[in-house]
């Protein structure tokens, strides 16, 4: 979980500063297109369409599905230790 929100943190950090664009220019134009239409399929989930991060809608839509899944096996780990 702690290597999923670095990952999330430099994610955010490349996109605030403009660094996500400058990997391969030639390609900006399709990668532009497809993420904008990618953050409106985000952005219509009805339980987290308010709580994404503008700009990387689905970038943290994925995020968010990994850390619950992550929860969810973590729970199910333990569960069993705990029973009396």
């Amino acid at each position: 979980m702690l290597g999923i929100a670095f990952l999330y943190y430099f994610a955010v950090l490349g996109y605030e500063s403009n660094l996500l664009y400058e990997i391969y220019e030639p390609a900006n134009i399709y990668i532009n297109y497809f993420m904008y239409q990618a953050n409106l399929f985000a952005k219509g989930i009805l339980p987290y369409g308010k709580l994404l991060k503008e700009g990387v809608e689905f970038v943290t839509l994925i995020f968010h599905i990994l850390f619950l899944t992550f929860t969810w096996h973590f729970i199910v780990a333990v569960k069993p230790c705990t029973k009396r």
